[in-house]
């Protein structure tokens, strides 16, 4: 069984069983912890950088995770090193958000509170969301509830939903004509939100139209859900859209990411 539809297989499996209650060991209290790269570039579990004098937060990029991969990963991976060099203005945090804290809706809530009002009260000028696969969702997911806390969002190789809804709805759009073109009906009020794709795609649709908090999208071509992702391009602006040739894995993301960082679109 290859990663892709490996990947699919367990969202499928573990998301049917939260709905149905069995979510023995998921956690109760969703708390996040997170950690952030200090002056050093040493990893500290604390909610915001503190390094820089007020008149130097400029930006903060926060950092959501892929399903299994902990928050260190990014560090592990080169994103924080490559941050440094590409966008040294830009202070990170990085989110140590599970599958478990989406099944229990948790993420933007914590997300909301412990970092981005934090770091409005501690004076970041820009404050940009970056998601990979579903950190992407859990991206879209915040920022559109906290819209006025979050000014972009920059997703790489994002889900944009759950199998197997997720079909019905790229059906809908694909069928319509484009993301601009389709008329969502979605329920705003869901049994479970992660389970309703299309509020992820209205707010992406209300995104590109409004433009209030920008999107900025990074895949590759190879990815299992490149056709998404190309629904999803094809009404961004073309400077907003980057792609490499790669699937869904780290070493594909890391160079999508040193695309966004040279393009800085926080800028």
């Amino acid at each position: 069984m290859n990663g892709a539809i490996a990947f699919r297989h367990l969202l499928s499996f573990i998301f049917p069983l939260s709905l149905a209650g069995c979510t023995a060991g998921f956690p109760q209290s969703g708390e996040l912890s997170y950690l952030a790269p200090g002056a050093d570039d040493e990893l500290a579990s604390t909610l915001i950088p503190t390094h820089r004098r007020p008149s130097e937060r400029g930006c903060l990029l926060v950092l959501l995770p892929g399903i299994g991969d902990p928050a260190r990963s990014f560090a592990d991976q080169g994103f924080v090193a490559d941050a440094r060099a590409r966008a040294p203005a830009c202070d990170l945090v990085l989110v140590d958000a599970r599958l478990p804290h989406y099944i229990s809706e948790s993420v933007s809530s914590r997300v909301a509170v412990d970092v981005l009002a934090e770091a409005h009260r501690w004076g970041y000028r820009q404050i940009w969301l970056v998601g990979i696969s579903l950190g992407g969702y859990g991206a879209v997911l915040t920022a559109r509830e906290h819209p006025e806390l979050v000014d972009g969002v920059v997703l790489i190789a994002p889900m944009l939903g759950m199998p197997p809804r997720e079909d019905d709805a790229v059906r809908e759009i694909e069928e319509a004509g484009g993301l601009l073109a389709w008329n969502p009906h979605a329920d705003e009020n869901p049994r479970h939100r992660l389970a309703e794709p299309r509020l992820v795609w209205q707010w992406l649709r209300t995104s590109v139209e409004g433009d209030a908090n920008p999107t900025v999208l990074a895949y590759g071509t190879d990815d299992h859900l490149a056709s998404r992702h190309r629904l999803l391009a094809d009404a961004l602006d073309g400077d907003r859209v980057f792609t490499t040739a790669g699937r869904h894995d780290w070493t594909t993301w890391r160079q999508l990411w040193t695309q966004v960082l040279d393009a800085r679109p926080w800028e």
